[in-house]
């Protein structure tokens, strides 16, 4: 769980996290009767459904604080990001790559979105609301396309490969999608991933009746794809063939599994763990048995997160991805530079 460093007694100044801000609030309206009861909630969720129906509590929760503007606006705009979008586009035709990727990243940035996703595949018919969504997503799916081009020829592939899949998701043109499954698919073969761009390249090859380009462009494009398949066809049976009998391990990225025996009481705690009251140091953990060093006694996922104030610029504040130097937040994350 992150949290702010700035005290909750702040003064709420412009960098002060909204999360303090809120907490003052609900504390000034909180009476002892009210402190009483919540201390005699067993749950995180009894106590949260206890403070929220307090009076007031809503009302605090939706002030206006120094962020909640930026926030629920995202300060976007369609102008400004085709703007960027366009001063990107000339410097990628000269070449300068990283200024270009820089450019066509405040355009997604600033570009307006809304959520949607795109199931339906290239030779489905038009519908409503889809088209609507894509109109909306206009600037945004146009940056991102052109940011996945830059991405692929700075080698920066997996980058090319997320945002092309925005793209996709987000209603990017049907009758230009044949672009953006052709920079999959070679963003894919340099990765070794030969099977998805076989996929990549027979969606290349069903979106090319979409298209509007002549009939010798279609040809053309259509006789490189089959090239790349018959490559990928090759590459995929090539590699079966390499792989050997050994188990691959994982990352080690997963969640650790908890030792020994899971507690009766304590969903997500080890039967080494229990909790203990004292009435003047009140409830804290203990070991109900020897506990071997490296053991893993308690898995637990925060009931709530808040971003630090020195990592706004460095990460979302709504979802707390790490945006490294090509950022992609959620819709409101446009503070992310």
């Amino acid at each position: 769980m992150s949290a702010d460093h700035q005290q909750p007694g702040g003064t709420g100044g412009g960098t002060e996290s909204v999360y303090y801000v809120a907490v003052r609030r609900i504390m000034s309206q909180i009476s002892p009767s009210n402190l009483r009861q919540f201390h005699q909630l067993s749950t995180d969720d009894d106590r949260f459904s206890f403070v929220s129906a307090l009076p007031g509590v809503r009302a605090a929760l939706s002030a206006s604080s120094p962020l909640s503007a930026v926030d629920r606006t995202g300060g976007r705009s369609s102008e400004e990001a085709g703007q960027r979008r366009q001063q990107g586009n000339q410097l990628y035709k000269a070449e300068q790559l990283r200024e270009a990727l820089a450019c066509y990243t405040a355009s997604v940035l600033m570009a307006p979105v809304i959520d949607c996703d795109v199931t339906d595949d290239d030779l489905g018919t038009e519908e409503s609301g889809r088209s609507e969504a894509e109109k909306a997503n206009s600037e945004f799916v146009l940056a991102l396309s052109n940011r996945s081009a830059c991405s692929l020829q700075m080698k920066r592939y997996q980058e090319c490969l997320t945002d092309v899949a925005l793209a996709l998701r987000y209603g990017y043109p049907r009758h230009l999608r044949y672009k953006l499954y052709d920079r999959q698919a070679r963003a894919l073969i340099e990765l070794g991933r030969f099977d998805e761009a076989l996929e990549a390249l027979r969606k290349l090859h069903d979106s090319l009746s979409l298209t509007t380009l002549e009939p010798d462009q279609r040809g053309s494009i259509a006789r490189n794809a089959e090239k790349k398949m018959d490559f990928c066809t090759s590459a995929v049976v090539q590699q079966a063939a390499a792989v050997n009998s050994s188990a691959i391990e994982n990352d080690g990225g997963s969640v650790p599994a908890i030792s020994g025996s899971n507690s009766e009481r304590f969903p997500g705690a080890s039967d080494a763990f229990d909790v203990r009251y004292h009435q003047d140091r009140g409830r804290y953990g203990v070991a109900s048995r020897d506990v071997a060093v490296g053991e893993v006694l308690l898995i637990e996922t925060p009931y709530v997160s808040v971003l630090s104030a020195d990592a706004y610029e460095l990460r979302c504040y709504n979802c707390f991805r790490t945006v490294g130097d090509i950022p992609l937040g959620c819709h409101t994350c446009s503070r992310v530079r």
